[in-house]
């Protein structure tokens, strides 16, 4: 697998649990967002806000 490809795929699911936590209120939107910045950034992939 390319490894573009996988890093997208490695940063939407984590994208999903982050959007996951943040539904059922286990974590305020300021931390998630910031975890969220941060894992695009390492994976160097387009950021996807989760609100």
């Amino acid at each position: 697998m390319e490894d573009a490809i996988k890093k997208q795929m490695i940063y939407l699911a984590a994208w999903g649990v982050l959007k996951k936590i943040f539904n059922e209120g286990k974590i305020d939107i300021s931390i998630v967002e910031k975890i969220n910045k941060r894992n695009a950034e390492t994976l160097v992939c387009d950021y996807l806000p989760i609100n």
